[in-house]
C-alpha cells in the first residue's frame, strides 16, 4: 500500500466516523403568508454510495440494463492489473486504458457500441474491470487483448467471452452486477483489501460503474412542481 493509499484510508475513516444523515430543505418561492404549509417545503435526504437505500435505488435502475442485456448480444471483457504498487494508481490506470480500448474498438468496428462496466476489488484490494460490450460483430482475440493490455501496463490475464441474445446462458454477467453493488454497503463483510479499495474509490471520486448514455439512458418521468429555493 502506497503513501497515497494510506492517506485515502485515513480520510475515509474520518469521513465514516463523522458521516451523519444530511437533508436538503427547499422552500417554495413566492410564499408570503405567515403560516407555512407542508406543500411549501420539499425535503430530500442526501445519500452516498455506501448507503443501503442508495444501492437499492441503483439496482432498480439496473433492471432496464438487465432487460437490454437479455435482448442483445454482447461480449464480456474483464481487464486486470498487476498486483503491485499503488491501488489508487491501479484504479486510474484501469479507467484510462478502458477509454483507450473503447477508442480502438470504435475505430476498428466503425461505431461506438453501447456498454456497461463495473469495477470490483480482488481480495487484496487491487481492482479488475468487468465490461459488457453490446455488439454482434467480432471484437478482438484473446491473445491480442492480452498483448494490448500488457503493452499499456495492465495485467496480462484477461477474460473474453461471447454471449448471444438467443443463447440459453442462465448465468449472464449482468446478473452479478447487483451482487457487486450490494457489497458496497456491507461494511461488516469487507476485508482489509476491500476497505483500501473503497477508500481509494471514495477519495478519487471514481464511479464503481458507468454505462453509455446514448443507448442505455434511463427514461425518467416528468413531474410538474412549483419553483423552490434553498
Amino acid at each position: 500500500m502506497s503513501q497515497f493509499d494510506r492517506l485515502c484510508v485515513e480520510r475515509f475513516l474520518e469521513w465514516l466516523k463523522n458521516k451523519k444523515d444530511w437533508w436538503v430543505v427547499l422552500e417554495r418561492e413566492g410564499v408570503e403568508s405567515i403560516r407555512y404549509y407542508k406543500r411549501d417545503f420539499r425535503f430530500f435526504r442526501v445519500y452516498n454510495r455506501f448507503d443501503r437505500q442508495y444501492v437499492k435505488r441503483v439496482i432498480r435502475r439496473f433492471r432496464k440494463v438487465k432487460y437490454f442485456a437479455e435482448e442483445h448480444s454482447f461480449v464480456h471483457i474483464e481487464l486486470t492489473v498487476k498486483h503491485e504498487g499503488s491501488i489508487s494508481e491501479s484504479i486510474k490506470l484501469l479507467r484510462k486504458n478502458w477509454n483507450r480500448l473503447r477508442a480502438l474498438l470504435k475505430k476498428r468496428l466503425g461505431h461506438n457500441y453501447p456498454f456497461v462496466d463495473f469495477i470490483e476489488p480482488c481480495k487484496d484490494g487491487y481492482p479488475h474491470l468487468h465490461i459488457l460490450y453490446f455488439t454482434k460483430k467480432f471484437v478482438i482475440t484473446h491473445e491480442e487483448l492480452s498483448r494490448w493490455c500488457e503493452e499499456h501496463g495492465l495485467g496480462y490475464v484477461v477474460w473474453l467471452r461471447r454471449y448471444w441474445a438467443c443463447g440459453g446462458y442462465r448465468k449472464k454477467p449482468i446478473y452479478y452486477f447487483a451482487k457487486y453493488l450490494t457489497k458496497q454497503y456491507k461494511k461488516e463483510k469487507w476485508s482489509f483489501g476491500d476497505f483500501v479499495f473503497y477508500a481509494c474509490i471514495w477519495f478519487l471520486g471514481c464511479k464503481t460503474y458507468t454505462y453509455s448514455q446514448k443507448n442505455l439512458n434511463y427514461v425518467k418521468g416528468s413531474l410538474k412542481v412549483g419553483k423552490y429555493m434553498f
